[in-house]
């Protein structure tokens, strides 16, 4: 069997067993199982695969056809440019949530030494890339799963950051103790549980469900974190926090007009607000 053929046939099986991307993921797992970039398929479409690359790429493709996330097969995603070691115990970094990662720099730009909390940080990949993109920053990064945990510190020290963010073990704020940050930030389980169970099978199925819903309406962990950031932030210092749709006039009224400046929602690229960003009043913006 040569890389067409096997692109082909995959393709083919991958379809069959409804995926959304046949084409794209045959070609991505074919890469993956020759150890080639993708040019190396479109260079030699006539190359014959060895029988142990043939056992290889059925392999992985037999295991995206029972819908396993295509990223939990290669073990990796690339997110703000870096790539991530992911696994079943971490949530998947989507497109998304990079709008933190952005917005936090920016706000945290022109501090010295800023501070930040990472709140269920997962695969570390809003941490991590918070403390890459800004050599002096120092956070601390919780998570409930030490497993995620985990992958988080791999990801950490692959990127060179370890030593710039505390990875805790721990339920919202409580590894945080007393300390205050210039600024938190979350992706946290905003999906309602009813939502949930329509999931395609990819996220249903195979990533932590604690880091997808709270299984009820989808916004206790937000309110959650909205009443208790206050405690934990440094005068002026701001709230970054991931929603889901429809959520945002529901987070809108959760805002103590009393404790916090009006709050912004940016939009993802489909137009859905995605992220709420909160400053805490200070004398100084009072």
């Amino acid at each position: 069997m040569n890389v067409a053929e096997a692109i082909s046939f995959a393709t083919e099986s991958l379809r069959t067993a409804g995926t959304p991307e046949p084409a794209r993921d045959a070609k991505v797992l074919l890469a993956h199982s020759l150890g080639k970039q993708k040019t190396f398929l479109i260079a030699y479409p006539e190359f014959e695969l060895t029988d142990d690359q043939q056992d290889r790429f059925s392999t992985v493709i037999e295991r995206r056809a029972d819908r396993e996330p295509l990223h939990h097969i290669l073990g990796r995603q690339e997110f703000y440019g870096r790539d991530f070691r992911v696994s079943p115990d971490v949530l998947i970094p989507r497109p998304e949530t990079e709008a933190i990662v952005e917005l936090a720099v920016s706000f945290l730009a022109d501090r010295p030494e800023p501070s930040f909390l990472d709140i269920g940080t997962g695969s570390g990949c809003i941490a991590v890339s918070i403390a890459a993109e800004l050599p002096t920053a120092r956070g601390v990064a919780t998570d409930i799963s030490p497993s995620a945990l985990a992958v988080a510190c791999e990801n950490a020290q692959t990127h060179g950051v370890a030593y710039r963010v505390s990875f805790t073990e721990g339920d919202l704020f409580g590894p945080a103790g007393d300390a205050e940050f210039d600024l938190i930030a979350s992706n946290p389980p905003y999906i309602p549980l009813e939502e949930f169970r329509g999931l395609e099978p990819e996220v249903r199925e195979f990533e932590p469900r604690s880091a997808l819903t709270d299984e009820g309406d989808g916004l206790a962990i937000i309110r959650k974190i909205i009443s208790e950031a206050p405690r934990h932030l440094k005068p002026g210092g701001r709230l970054l926090i991931e929603m889901g749709f429809g959520q945002s006039e529901s987070v809108a009224a959760m805002i103590d007009a009393s404790v916090w400046l009006k709050p912004a929602f940016h939009d993802d690229l489909q137009g859905i607000p995605r992220i709420l960003e909160a400053t805490i009043i200070s004398p100084e913006n009072a």
